[in-house]
């Protein structure tokens, strides 16, 4: 792993984004919620253990867990319900990739870089890319 990853553990306040509207409609986010996920605020937590990484996240009240192996192909809660997911290092980015994010082939990447105390995730769905910029608080 190029660090460790309890570097993403903390609480991320958004700062700024680029296309992530359009990013969030072309996942099929409703549009009632798209106005609230441009102003979180989240607390994340990573833990490893062996060669199980756990990632908890809650934004808005609201808690997602996700225990995984970098390189194994889980199921993955999200709104909308669960989607497969495989993680994976490139580079210095920790990276997800959902092949069928809406059972209509739809492909899905995030990935995730740490600079200093901020968090840069690139978020790319079908023809949309996002870049959302988090720094911590």
């Amino acid at each position: 792993m190029p660090f460790d990853l309890a570097e993403f553990n903390g609480t991320w306040r958004l700062r700024r984004h680029e296309n992530y509207r359009q990013f969030l409609r072309k996942i099929g986010i409703p549009e009632e919620n798209v106005d609230g996920a441009l102003d979180v605020t989240t607390v994340a937590e990573v833990t490893q253990e062996g060669d199980v990484i756990t990632w908890t996240g809650t934004t808005g009240g609201q808690k997602a867990v996700s225990s995984f192996q970098l390189g194994a192909e889980f199921e993955e809660e999200h709104l909308g319900g669960k989607k497969k997911v495989i993680y994976r290092w490139e580079e210095d980015s920790l990276v997800s990739s959902y092949q069928d994010w809406d059972g209509k082939g739809l492909k899905v990447t995030i990935s995730r870089r740490l600079q200093g105390d901020s968090l840069h995730l690139t978020m790319t769905a079908g023809d949309v890319t996002c870049h959302v910029q988090s720094v911590r608080c």
